[in-house]
């Protein structure tokens, strides 16, 4: 990625693929903001868990300098929940 000094980018959404790029452009000199909707992560229930795959999103996080935020943040053994119907259905 070139040096990117003089650039005004604006990301709408700051979710964690939002905030990792606003980082990573903003390492190579891009002045960054971010757009959200939510106040806060407690807004609302979050939605689906990230599926991260070590030589794609979780490099892209090292890059950004973002791993030990997303240790703090992330659901561990999220991927184990089910959601049912009344019939146990899953959904």
């Amino acid at each position: 990625m070139k040096n990117l000094f003089n650039k005004k980018i604006a990301i709408v959404g700051g979710g964690p693929g939002g905030l990792t790029l606003a980082r990573l452009l903003q390492i190579k000199g891009a002045d960054v903001k971010v757009y959200e909707r939510d106040a806060n992560k407690d807004v609302r229930v979050q939605g689906a868990t990230l599926d991260l795959h070590d030589d794609s999103g979780l490099e892209a996080l090292r890059k950004a300098g973002l791993m030990d935020a997303f240790k703090e943040n992330y659901r561990p053994n999220a991927d184990r929940i089910r959601i049912v119907d009344s019939s146990a259905n899953t959904l």
